[in-house]
């Protein structure tokens, strides 16, 4: 047992769920669950998103329609000293993974696609989501790069607000 606990590998489901305190549900239930999502919302209104490339080859298998992303910035604390430089550098310059996994595209973590990850996604023409800006500056900055097709933020109203803005001085 490591710090952060046993792999997860060595759990049984029932010792997984008493671990996260709910029921996890299984892989079978998620792939049923995004089913019944592209259903109601129609393949080009769902956009599935994971940090694991095996996850994002299932779904995209299971599901082609459905836009597949991988996510890009790791929290650091899952991820042995050992393999944090290896895992940095795969997310700063993701294109063998994406397409390995057969992925449509990145969500990104603000700070990485700052660094490379808008210019190596435009330069494939990849689908590019941006996550989780809140700070102003920020805000303007990605809504105004045409490279950014979607912004996770926690502040959507002051999101479309600057949005406005922009557009606004862009007309002019």
């Amino acid at each position: 047992m490591g710090r952060s606990g046993p792999h997860l590998s060595t759990l049984t489901h029932a010792g997984l769920n008493a671990r996260a305190g709910y029921r996890v549900p299984r892989a079978e239930e998620v792939m049923e669950l995004i089913g019944r999502a592209v259903a109601l919302l129609g393949a080009d209104g769902f956009v599935g998103t994971t940090l694991e490339d095996r996850s994002v080859a299932a779904v995209t298998a299971a599901h082609p329609g459905v836009r597949t992303l991988l996510s890009l910035g790791r929290d650091g604390k899952d991820i042995g000293r050992r393999r944090l430089p290896a895992t940095r550098l795969s997310e700063l310059l993701p294109m063998r993974r994406v397409r390995a996994c057969g992925a449509h595209g990145v969500a990104a973590h603000r700070h990485l696609a700052r660094a490379t990850v808008l210019r190596e996604a435009a330069r494939n023409r990849l689908f590019t989501m941006v996550w989780t800006v809140n700070e102003d500056r920020a805000l303007r900055t990605f809504l105004g790069d045409p490279r950014v097709d979607v912004l996770i933020t926690d502040r959507p109203r002051r999101a479309l607000e600057l949005r406005g803005h922009t557009n606004a001085r862009t007309r002019r």
